[in-house]
């Protein structure tokens, strides 16, 4: 009897262990997993530069106090800063010089600092988001210069993305997934998803278990295609133009209507003859072998001038959003 009852006690402190390894084991697993998530928005949380301080400051004043030799453009983070450098520099380069001036480059970490950056004189003009421009355009004018013809259009598409082995659909099959995205203020990264969202009973603030603002586009699609998030939403131009290492560990599940392009931005209370000066420059910039170079390194085929009403239905999807409960 004696050696049943130790017996007994050795399977009991056996099972014990187990389950206490078990549960030391969840508990590792969990305690990594908050950790992993930490990590994981930190490496994808741009810092935001709140520029409000300028906001007693003129167009015209500043221009006066920064260098009035340069010609300063600034690139929203639509992709990264050292792809944006590499790719828009020479553009940078070639107005600068058609209107007198030394090319700069600037490159604000989100689109609400792009049309800061506007408003407050410190670029001459800026590529960004349709997104920004509506609220740009709202708040203080903003006004369009041209609009690129990528492919031979003037429209981008908001494509929903997946890892490849992912079963999802549509974004209703995506309900507590991780979503990424380069910006709150982004046409194809937020605005189409969330209103989408919204008009097939879900709220979109709601819907993800977390939403990771990446600061670019080609992050975005890096952070699918790595497992850092489980989906995310991206413009159809910049996924175009990524790596195929990178495209084919992701997979399109959804596509929005045609947007109008985004538009290259100024401030209206820019000179009408430096605008002018300008907006030449860019719309015969695909008639002269340089500009046709640089053009084509940037994926586009040429600058037109803009229709206001292309922006139509940007315009609707921020009212509606605007309306949503967080």
């Amino acid at each position: 009897m004696e050696k049943i009852f130790r017996f007994r006690r050795i399977i009991e402190n056996f099972i014990l262990t187990c389950v206490g390894s078990v549960i030391a084991i969840l508990i590792i697993y969990k305690v990594s997993e908050i950790i992993y998530q930490k990590l994981l928005t930190s490496r994808f949380q741009p810092q935001y530069v709140n520029l409000a301080s300028h906001s007693d400051i003129g167009f015209e004043k500043v221009l006066k106090e920064d260098d009035m030799s340069s010609f300063k453009i600034a690139v929203a983070p639509i992709i990264s800063p050292e792809s944006s450098l590499s790719l828009y520099a020479p553009l940078a380069g070639y107005i600068g010089k058609a209107i007198g001036k030394k090319g700069k480059m600037l490159f604000p970490s989100n689109y609400l600092e792009t049309n800061n950056l506007i408003r407050y004189g410190q670029c001459d003009i800026a590529f960004g988001c349709t997104y920004h421009f509506v609220l740009g355009a709202r708040d203080f004018g903003l006004e369009l210069l041209t609009v690129p013809v990528i492919r031979g259009e003037q429209v981008y598409y908001s494509l929903i993305i997946t890892p490849k082995s992912d079963t999802a659909k549509t974004l209703l099959d995506l309900k507590g997934k991780r979503f990424a995205c380069e910006d709150i203020h982004s046409t194809t990264g937020w605005l189409y998803a969330a209103i989408w969202l919204n008009e097939h009973g879900e709220n979109p603030f709601r819907f993800f278990s977390a939403h990771i603002i990446t600061g670019s586009m080609d992050d975005t699609i890096r952070a699918v295609a790595t497992g850092y998030v489980d989906c995310g939403a991206v413009g159809s131009i910049v996924y175009q133009n990524m790596p195929d290492e990178i495209i084919r560990k992701v997979k399109v599940i959804q596509k929005s209507p045609p947007f109008g392009a985004p538009p290259v931005v100024v401030n209206p209370k820019m000179a009408k003859e430096t605008k002018n000066k300008i907006l030449k420059a860019m719309l015969e910039m695909h008639n002269d072998p340089e500009g046709k170079k640089i053009l084509s390194s940037i994926g586009i085929d040429r600058f037109v001038e803009p229709e206001e009403k292309f922006y139509d239905s940007i315009r609707r999807y921020v009212e509606l959003l605007e309306a949503i409960e967080n």
